[in-house]
């Protein structure tokens, strides 16, 4: 039974590493270019605007380290509750579930 819950609570960790890094930075990351088109966009007057604007982006380029940090963190929980071994198996194992595998 423990093993079973330690496993269901991997699971999750692995789905939220996976959000955090795949999705919420990737939306982070689109942020951030928005914010330099945006800027590049701006009045050569406007250099307060602009100023904010670089201030805002590197906040967000923060976010997203922490953010990916974070998920690193979750990821490698897994390992010591589990051991490399059976890590590896269940990455392969999901590979090969995965849509489009030839597994």
């Amino acid at each position: 039974m423990s093993r079973r819950l330690i496993e269901a609570h991997e699971e999750e960790r692995t789905w939220l590493a996976r959000e955090l890094h795949d999705d919420i930075n990737q939306r982070l990351a689109f942020l951030t270019v928005t914010l330099d088109v945006v800027r590049r966009g701006l009045p050569a007057d406007a250099a307060e605007a602009s100023r904010s604007i670089g201030e805002v982006r590197e906040q967000i380029k923060d976010l997203g380290n922490d953010i990916q940090a974070l998920s690193h963190r979750l990821h490698s929980s897994k390992t010591g509750l589990l051991g490399p071994r059976r890590c590896r198996e269940g990455f392969l194992q999901g590979v090969l579930r995965a849509p489009g595998s030839t597994g």
